[in-house]
């Protein structure tokens, strides 16, 4: 079995962008919702203080092999969290997104099994389209102490299985969320 966790956030202009993690383990009894509090505590002093982060009060047991729910769960209520922007930055608009890719070296079937985070919302930290050094190294350092904490997973809905990503990058554009399944 697997769980996937949901954080949604809220951005000035209500509109919401929910990014979803998996974890092999109960994440009530791990330390998954600490570290996604951490990971976006720290995202949060690169967005607008109007822009929010909650992690959401239930989350899903699922099938990875199918994709089925096959119950729900609720957080106990001190694992619960809310991130709030801090920047004094002018917001990017809604649909721009910093982009974290996880990398896991695990292959199935010729592929490696990756996953991406598109974290909404960011401050305008530079002009012409790039995220400065200062930013994406902070969201970079991050995104290593996630995986370093070995909580979450990424799911192949193609291949029906999950992995512990072992690396993360991020990309020093802005980026914006491309629909696509595996």
């Amino acid at each position: 079995m697997a769980f996937q966790v949901s954080v949604r956030g809220i951005s000035a202009s209500s509109t919401e962008a929910l990014n979803l993690f998996v974890s092999d383990n109960d994440p009530a009894g791990t330390g998954l919702p600490a570290a996604l509090s951490t990971f976006y505590n720290d995202y949060a002093d690169h967005c607008n203080g109007s822009v929010s982060f909650n992690l959401e009060p239930e989350y899903r047991e699922f099938n990875p092999a199918t994709g089925q729910t096959i119950a729900l769960h609720t957080f106990p209520g001190a694992q619960l969290w809310t991130q709030v922007g801090t920047a004094s930055l002018t917001s990017t608009p809604d649909q721009t997104a910093v982009l974290v890719r996880w990398r896991t070296g695990v292959w199935v079937a010729g592929r490696q099994i990756t996953g991406r985070t598109y974290l909404p919302y960011p401050s305008q930290s530079t002009g012409g389209g790039s995220i400065s050094n200062a930013v994406v190294n902070d969201i970079q350092a991050s995104a290593t102490a996630l995986v370093n904490a070995t909580v979450m997973q990424i799911w192949s809905r193609k291949n029906g299985t999950t992995a512990l990503p072992t690396s993360a990058s991020v990309w020093n554009e802005y980026a914006s969320q491309r629909r696509r399944r595996d």
